[in-house]
């Protein structure tokens, strides 16, 4: 008899006499658990579509969303300049932005934006 167990009788004989239960293999676990080091380099594969695949975009949605966010850029930068020409008309906190910048308006500005270390940048200018 063993110390603090409790005697199942006929439901614990019929489960230790039929192996119905498939053991527990070991060759599952270990194509199961991954380094941590495949685990970080997956993701960072994962983050370079990510990022390649909003770059070359084929879909008329992402053009137009983006094609969205190239206006409304052009409208903030219009803004900019007013502000910068008559500061005291300026409304109270409307430098301030609520709102998080989605990925189309980031986009859009790091297309807008000046480049100050562009060679090519004064050309252009210059040509006009």
């Amino acid at each position: 008899m063993v110390k603090q167990s409790y005697c199942t009788v006929e439901a614990g004989i019929k489960t230790t006499s039929s192996s119905a239960c498939v053991p527990f293999e070991e060759g599952l676990e270990e194509e199961e658990l991954k380094t941590l080091l495949e685990i970080h380099r997956e993701m960072l594969k994962e983050k370079k579509k990510k990022k390649h695949g909003s770059d070359s975009s084929g879909s008329d949605e992402e053009k137009k969303k983006l094609n969205q966010a190239l206006a409304a850029e052009d409208v903030r930068l219009k803004q900019v300049e007013e502000m910068k020409v008559d500061e005291g008309k300026r409304k109270y906190n409307s430098l301030q932005e609520i709102k998080e910048p989605t990925e189309e308006e980031m986009e859009a500005f790091r297309m807008k934006r000046s480049r100050e270390d562009d060679p090519m940048a004064n050309f252009l200018e210059l040509g006009q």
